[in-house]
C-alpha cells in the first residue's frame, strides 16, 4: 500500500502545495479512523490511496472542524483545501469505498468537479 501511496500524482500535487508534513497528517489521520472504525471503506480497494484518505478527512470533517483539524495536526485552511481538491484532487475519477449515505448527503458535493 506504501507504494501505491507514494506514486499517487494527486499525493504529489498536494505535497507540492501544501506540504509532506500535512500530506502524512491526513494519511494518518484517515488510517487511524479507519482502524478506530470511525469509516469502514478500506484503503485496500482504492484507485488512489490518497484520494481515499481526502474522502475519509472529508466525510469526517477531519479538516472543516477546527478542533479535528487540531488534533489531527492538518494546519490547511478548509477554504484552501476545498480549492485544491475542485481544482488537482481529481475525486470524480475515484474508485473504491465511499460512504453511501455520506454520498447520498451531499458531503462531498463540494469538494468533487466532474467533467461529465
Amino acid at each position: 500500500m506504501v507504494e501505491r501511496l507514494l506514486s499517487s500524482r494527486v499525493r504529489k500535487s498536494f505535497i507540492e502545495r501544501f506540504g509532506e508534513d500535512q500530506a502524512f497528517a491526513i494519511e494518518k489521520a484517515a488510517l487511524d479512523h479507519f482502524t478506530n472504525g470511525a469509516t469502514s471503506c478500506a484503503p485496500q480497494n482504492a484507485s488512489d490511496v490518497f484520494q481515499w484518505a481526502l474522502l475519509v478527512v472529508i466525510d469526517l470533517q477531519c479538516i472543516s472542524e477546527p478542533k479535528s483539524a487540531a488534533y489531527h495536526g492538518i494546519t490547511i485552511q478548509q477554504s484552501d483545501f476545498l480549492a485544491w481538491c475542485r481544482e488537482h484532487g481529481k475525486l470524480a475519477e475515484y474508485k473504491g469505498e465511499i460512504p453511501p449515505i455520506s454520498l447520498l448527503l451531499g458531503c462531498f458535493d463540494e469538494y468533487i468537479v466532474s467533467d461529465k
